[in-house]
């Protein structure tokens, strides 16, 4: 198993790929949806960058676990946007993190 960045990710690809949690899900805004919840904060650039780098290194399987907040986000979810994922997976050839440097 390999444990990488999503920025020394970049240019990579794996067979298998489970995003890890440390891609946290958005502050709300001061905003509410019609039921009353509170509207998450906008995605940033960079930040949907670095997640797009991470979702892509995947050749066959996505585990998007760590990313699973963007389901909910009015934004979208760019999982269903992204064809062929399969995120049933419990074996990976990588683990991406949002991290600035990889462990050890």
């Amino acid at each position: 198993m390999i444990v990488s960045t999503a920025h020394k990710a970049k240019g990579r690809e794996w067979a298998r790929v489970r995003i890890a949690d440390d891609f946290t899900p958005l502050k709300d805004s001061d905003q509410q949806d019609d039921s009353g919840r509170p509207v998450p904060g906008p995605i940033e650039n960079g930040g949907a960058r670095l997640a797009d780098v991470a979702v892509t290194r995947t050749r066959q399987r996505l585990d998007m676990s760590g990313l699973s907040w963007i389901d909910d986000h009015p934004e979208g979810n760019p999982a269903r946007r992204h064809r062929g994922i399969d995120s049933a997976t419990t074996r990976h050839a990588a683990v991406i993190s949002f991290a600035t440097s990889t462990p050890g």
